[in-house]
């Protein structure tokens, strides 16, 4: 998606002029600039059962973490017309997307399947660039029973299809209470998942920590039968990056010289991006 370019008022408006006075084209440029969010949009989506074709579906933009206090298309309380013309244009504006389920921990694939069924396929394929899928956002992580690597393993397959069939689209799972997951061990619980689902990992040794080869067992017995994931579907098993933790192991390898100074300053960089993109 390209940029949107902030229109120049002073030739634009004259004087007394009103937004449904310009040009159509105008307006246009001026509702995508209007309906822009830098940090995407927040939307929360309820399918309370399978009888529903059509789910709920509250949207809130996002800028610089904090949610916007009007509905993200405010526009369209304007009048008629703006109702109409700002049509699905949040959707083709924004690229990245919050999925919260308002009556689930996290919203089925079933219910990701009917929210998706929003968006026409040509709008995916431009527009969409990533989905992040959460739980619902007023239940805290204390209050959630912790899930194992297995029921994540047959949570994602159901994200399958849309994955292949958008490419281009990053879809990523967030879990925030797993199994033996903590900011002291996620180093090596996502190094250990990327390097399972994915075949390699810049952040797992086994080899350094033998112990470890039992848990890297119960990682691969959870994901035994599940086929090979799409690249662009990803899992997110920490809702805030444990940095003294990804320090500590860091510097454990430094300290035992398993590495080189040059490629320790790599796994730094490789742990953000992992915890950023999803594993």
């Amino acid at each position: 998606m390209g940029a949107i370019t902030k229109p120049d008022s002073s030739t634009a408006l004259q004087s007394g002029s009103t937004l449904l006075g310009l040009p159509r084209e105008l307006r246009d440029i001026i509702y995508q600039y209007s309906l822009s969010y830098d940090e995407g949009l927040i939307i929360e989506v309820n399918c309370s059962t399978k009888k529903s074709h059509v789910p709920q579906m509250n949207i809130q933009g996002r800028h610089n973490q904090y949610l916007t206090q009007t509905p993200a298309n405010f526009l369209k309380l304007v009048c008629k017309q703006t109702r109409e013309e700002t049509r699905g244009v949040i959707l083709k504006t924004n690229g990245n997307i919050a999925l919260f389920g308002m009556s689930y921990v996290t919203p089925s694939s079933y219910c990701f399947g009917l929210f998706v069924s929003r968006y026409p396929s040509k709008v995916i394929s431009n527009h969409l660039r990533r989905i992040t899928v959460h739980g619902y956002p007023d239940v805290e992580a204390t209050t959630l029973m912790p899930v194992a690597f297995k029921e994540i393993a047959v949570y994602a397959t159901g994200f399958r299809k849309f994955c292949e069939q958008y490419p281009q689209t990053l879809v990523i799972l967030q879990f925030r209470n797993v199994v033996n997951v903590d900011s002291d061990h996620w180093y090596y619980w996502a190094g250990a998942l990327q390097y399972i689902i994915r075949g390699s990992s810049p952040l797992i040794f086994p080899v350094s920590k033998p112990h470890f080869v039992a848990q890297l067992m119960q990682l691969e017995i959870a994901f035994a039968t599940t086929p090979r994931l799409p690249d662009n579907l990803r899992f997110s098993i920490l809702e805030v990056y444990p940095e003294s933790g990804v320090e500590s192991e860091v510097q454990f390898y430094d300290e035992m010289r398993i590495l080189p100074a040059d490629q320790i300053a790599e796994l730094y960089n490789a742990a953000r991006k992992l915890f950023d993109d999803g594993i």
